[in-house]
């Protein structure tokens, strides 16, 4: 696990393989993160001026971007480097929809739309935002249906709603591309389940009695939860259209299963979409449809995370388990056990070579 640096052409700069330490951040709905501290030398001055991406010598799967370069006099003389950013998923974070677009079929189809409106060749607005290395490279696999319009929000935040809602990744990865030159890779992918209630994977299970859990933090937090959501579209005071969306899928009214305590309200600006479209104007029905579907987007459930160390001598992680796939934790002392999404892997190494490892996991709820 060794940094390499990049330039902005994807060129190899150099290894650092003397370093303080390395952090390499993965997340599975979200951009990941890194950090790399070393001792600065004369010679590195050119280094840190060229330098834009890092990446790691064992993996071609994720790539950093360098986003800050800290540079500290110590007390004992001599000057310590930081390199620190997020993964490559965050450059869709520096485009965005910036006229009405409609995307409808499957969620591969949409998220090969929000690309090629952001940063695709063919039909970005300026060829100054297209990124030349960046391909898309997302799998036409996800087969679900939806039609969603969308005004203004960034291309990561479209693809991270859409990721979250179906319980899919993203990243950005390092590749070869036609002529041999190398080149970055968008892609978005399904972990799998890994946990005891399914016997199509092997199973992958951290408990104390297994002796692979070390350690773990338990949370459960209601502040964040939404299951009824008003969402506003167009027009003005009285006669702005608004619709509804929960958690259950029924229709608002009595029978809405949320009520009292239970019940978690939030109302969303949806002004952007609009009835009247490049393609003409949408019923009552498929206007109330795109505004429900963007409310489900706001839904989140209550929030159940665990964190803690795991010891990885029974599994190997990349291999056997991985970033997104859900796993069991069973903890003896609740009498509980819990089917949990890894969400998170922090690795880290230090100085002296010492590699550790530590897993973020989110509750996941079956239906």
């Amino acid at each position: 696990m060794l940094p390499i640096l990049l330039n902005q052409k994807l060129e190899k700069l150099n290894i650092i393989d003397t370093f303080s330490s390395f952090i390499w951040c993965e997340r599975y709905y979200t951009h990941g993160e890194f950090e790399l501290v070393f001792g600065y030398k004369t010679e590195y001055a050119d280094l840190l001026e060229q330098a834009y991406f890092v990446a790691r010598d064992d993996s071609l799967r994720n790539i950093g971007v360098i986003e800050q370069v800290k540079i500290q006099l110590k007390e004992s003389g001599g000057y310590v480097v930081t390199l620190s950013g997020r993964f490559a998923t965050c450059l869709l974070e520096r485009r965005v929809i910036r006229e009405q677009i409609i995307c409808t079929g499957t969620v591969s189809d949409v998220c090969h739309q929000v690309f090629q409106e952001v940063a695709g060749p063919d039909n970005a607005f300026l060829y100054a935002r297209v990124f030349p290395y960046l391909d898309d490279d997302i799998s036409d696999e996800f087969t679900d249906t939806l039609r969603i319009q969308w005004t203004g929000k960034t291309g990561f935040e479209a693809l991270s709603d859409l990721c979250k809602k179906y319980l899919l990744g993203t990243r950005v990865h390092i590749k070869r591309g036609e002529n041999n030159e190398t080149k970055l890779g968008l892609e978005v992918f399904e972990a799998k389940d890994r946990s005891i209630n399914q016997s199509e994977n092997v199973r992958v299970i951290f408990s104390h009695k297994y002796d692979n859990l070390m350690n773990a933090e338990y949370i459960k937090d209601v502040s964040e939860t939404v299951n009824a959501v008003f969402i506003a579209g167009e027009g003005e005071g009285g006669y702005r259209r608004i619709a509804f969306a929960n958690s259950l899928d029924t229709a608002y009214g009595p029978t809405d299963y949320f009520q009292n305590d239970s019940r978690f309200e939030t109302f969303v600006d949806a002004r952007d979409i609009q009835s009247q479209t490049k393609e003409g104007t949408l019923s009552d029905a498929e206007y109330n449809a795109q505004l429900e579907e963007r409310g489900k987007l706001h839904l989140a459930k209550e929030n159940i995370k665990f964190s803690g160390k795991v010891n990885f001598n029974m599994v190997e992680y990349r291999q056997d388990v991985d970033i997104g796939d859900i796993v069991t934790i069973e903890l003896a002392p609740l009498n509980r056990s819990f089917d949990t999404r890894i969400i998170e892997v922090i690795e880290s190494i230090d100085s002296s070579g010492t590699y550790s490892i530590t897993p973020t996991f989110e509750n996941v709820e079956r239906s």
